[in-house]
């Protein structure tokens, strides 16, 4: 019967894991930003965009509407734009580049008209960061709803409109937070690993503090560009906290120390891996375009929206596992669990480590 019952918990277990990034992605997006790099060369704008949260059109329609609706003109001259390459490296993100065909050789930015209106009518608030390098110097340019021309860039808001714009900003950054929580596997199985041994909710509350308030001080120096550090080494680290975490539990579990008063010092390796998988959500909110002007209340939002993602997955967590530590075999459950974890971790490091696609 426990064997039966066993079977059925990680049935149970993997059909909602199967199922959380498709419920998720049920929730509208109501904050959209491109990154646009411009550069000129002879008379050609090479350009790259990145579109974050998703694609808004579809992607036949793609070259069609940024025709439409993203112009360059040179001295009253139409620019043909070519759409070149499309590629989706992630769920949250598309990468498109494209060449741009003026009448004449591009000297200087003032001899440029640039109309941006893409995504404005699908977003409640959108931002379009555009850097153009001409001659050497570079330029930075803004378009949202409120202004979509350069040169005749304006930035004024209304107290009601700036109200408005930081709702739909604290709103949409708490949600991507969750998001990123409940779809990150490798933070999942951390946060797992690192609560299985605990002893009490005492213990538990212990390990999850320091991990977040660890994670939330990497994730705001990160953010703030005070601290940085590539992904390839980041995130091959976040899968080694996991191989490190899961190894010591079967040490533990072999040796029967979980209740060794030695093992206290859990919430310091909770924190310093916590340190890392900041920077790791620090890259996740570069990913999904922070607003400029809405800087720090993003920041917040996000990290408030990881933190209510750890929540939800305690609380479907940690009742399971009180049952199972009911259960007289639950030593050797434990055990297999976290062989399993350790070995889909290092996995991960290895294709991490060598850009491999394994995870």
């Amino acid at each position: 019967m426990t064997r039966r019952l066993w079977h059925a918990l990680q049935g149970g277990i993997i059909i909602l894991m199967l199922s959380v990034p498709v419920a998720a992605w049920a929730h509208p997006f109501q904050y959209g930003v491109v990154k646009t790099r411009l550069v000129a060369d002879q008379n050609r704008l090479q350009m790259q965009s990145q579109i974050s949260p998703r694609l808004p059109v579809a992607a036949s329609n793609l070259a069609a509407y940024l025709d439409a609706q993203f112009v360059v003109r040179q001295q009253g001259r139409s620019c043909n734009l070519v759409l070149d390459a499309l590629t989706t490296p992630g769920p949250t993100q598309t990468d498109f580049t494209a060449t741009i065909t003026c009448p004449q050789p591009i000297r200087t930015l003032t001899e440029l008209t640039i109309h941006s209106g893409i995504f404005t009518d699908t977003f409640t608030t959108f931002d379009h960061f555009v850097t153009v390098q001409v001659d050497g110097q570079s330029h930075q340019l803004v378009f949202d709803q409120t202004h979509a021309d350069y040169p005749a860039i304006t930035r004024a808001l209304t107290p009601q409109q700036w109200g408005a714009q930081l709702y739909v900003i604290v709103s949409q950054f708490v949600w991507l937070g969750v998001l990123h929580i409940l779809t990150g596997y490798d933070h999942i199985l951390f946060l797992l690993s690192l609560v299985l041994l605990a002893r009490s909710l005492r213990q538990v509350l212990i390990l999850v503090t320091a991990f977040t308030l660890a994670h939330s001080v990497t994730l705001t120096l990160a953010g703030l560009h005070i601290i940085t550090l590539s992904p390839r080494v980041v995130e091959p680290l976040i899968a080694l906290s996991i191989v490190y975490v899961a190894a010591r539990n079967i040490w533990q579990l072999r040796h029967h120390a979980e209740a060794d008063p030695r093992s206290g010092d859990r919430w310091l390796v909770a924190a310093g891996f916590g340190l890392v998988h900041g920077l790791g959500f620090a890259g996740a909110l570069t990913d999904a375009g922070v607003p400029a002007n809405f800087f720090v209340p993003a920041l917040v939002s996000f990290n408030v929206g990881i933190e209510g993602g750890q929540l939800i997955i305690l609380l479907a967590v940690l009742p399971v596992l009180a049952f199972i530590k009911r259960w007289r075999s639950w030593r050797p459950v434990f055990m297999s669990s976290s062989a399993v974890i350790a070995g889909l971790a290092a996995i991960w490091c290895i294709g991490r480590i060598f850009n491999l696609p394994l995870g």
